[in-house]
């Protein structure tokens, strides 16, 4: 099974998620970022892609879905929800596209909550946007740095971080929390897990990458251990 690309050749994806119907979603590029699903029944493919002017979807791209049966992906300046019934995209664009001073706010990772809310990971500038499912507006929430490994630097150290923001999506700052993937626990207190990249040295490009993932045990949906844990409005923690 394969899309099609303008060139002929196979479009690319990067990320996917089943729905509760069995369907497949997943990002797919045929000339412009777009949307795809797969019928696991009929093995029919339909692909939908935004609309002139909206965002396509993109960078480091991951789906979910909401409880509301909203379809959640990554764009490069935010998220974007797939309304299936009607269609028809909603786009949410990060309130800090890049730090002051000039780290790349590029999505990385995309989650939804049961209440119909999208979450998405800036990991080089430290912060997690969040999506409003019902007024569909977009706030974030900024990570505090890891004091520990900032106690670490020299002050030159330091001072080189804090005037050079990261040279692209996927590498912050070596005491940033760095938020990559995100992981919805589908519990009842609706919470989300903001899971961080590899550790890194700050005269290192490599690191030995940290556990990825572990399950939860009463949902056995991804968690993961020393992460940021995101508690959803409304909701509470358990």
């Amino acid at each position: 099974m394969k899309v099609t690309a303008a060139n002929g050749l196979a479009a690319p994806a990067h990320g996917m998620t089943r729905d509760p119907s069995g369907a497949i979603w997943f990002n797919v590029n045929p000339s412009k970022g777009g949307l795809g699903k797969l019928d696991t029944k009929t093995d029919r493919i339909e692909v939908f892609i935004p609309p002139e002017g909206m965002a396509p979807t993109g960078g480091a791209t991951t789906v979910d879905y909401d409880g509301r049966g909203m379809i959640w992906v990554s764009s490069p300046t935010g998220a974007l929800r797939f309304d299936p019934a009607a269609e028809r995209f909603t786009e949410y664009k990060s309130p800090t596209p890049k730090s002051a001073n000039g780290g790349i706010g590029l999505t990385y990772g995309v989650a939804a909550d049961r209440d119909g809310n999208g979450y998405w990971a800036q990991m080089a500038i430290d912060t997690v946007g969040i999506g409003d499912g019902k007024y569909g507006t977009a706030k974030e929430l900024k990570l505090p740095p890891v004091d520990a490994a900032r106690a670490r630097l020299s002050p030159q150290d330091i001072a080189f971080y804090e005037a050079n923001g990261a040279p692209d999506f996927s590498n912050p700052a070596p005491y940033a929390q760095g938020p990559r993937r995100m992981a919805p626990t589908r519990t009842t207190t609706c919470s989300m897990w903001a899971i961080p990249g590899p550790a890194r040295s700050p005269r290192s490009t490599r690191a030995p990458r940290r556990p990825a993932q572990s399950r939860c045990r009463r949902c056995a949906s991804p968690i993961t251990w020393r992460s940021t844990r995101i508690t959803t409005p409304g909701s509470t923690s358990g």
